[in-house]
């Protein structure tokens, strides 16, 4: 894994704890009652999905923004009607877009496996902390 991108995970990591982890928390103890292994990993399942659905949204909010600023720089530059006309085709190859499906290998899991459990001695406090107040 290149410099930076393990850069970019460190951020990931610290922009975790930057959310309310007792809504998250809260939310799961009030749906299920923890009492066991198979409870605790559905709780990390329906957190993990928590994540990944707010980083889908957060994502698609984005591009929107970016499409609209990029609109509007494109129209100050030819014209209203051109930019009309561009984007309309750019759209129709958008429709024939395939998805791109990526995973990672061994290496990388085990790498970022390596940057978690660095971590976790702080995350540990910090909810702990949290749970208590």
């Amino acid at each position: 894994m290149d410099k930076e991108t393990r850069g970019i995970i460190e951020q990931s990591f610290d922009f975790v704890l930057e959310q309310d982890i007792l809504e998250v928390v809260n939310w799961i103890l009030e749906e299920f009652s923890i009492k066991s292994p198979q409870d605790l990993a559905l709780g990390y399942v329906l957190g993990s999905l928590m994540r990944y659905s707010y980083e889908i949204v957060r994502e698609e909010k984005r591009w929107k923004m970016i499409k609209k600023e990029s609109e509007k720089r494109l129209v100050k530059k030819i014209g209203k009607k051109s930019t009309k006309e561009f984007m309309e085709r750019l759209e129709k190859k958008e429709e024939n877009v395939r998805p791109i499906r990526v995973s990672l290998t061994e290496k990388e899991t085990n790498q970022l496996r390596s940057m978690l459990k660095q971590r976790i001695p702080y995350y540990k406090r910090r909810i702990y902390r949290e749970l208590n107040r």
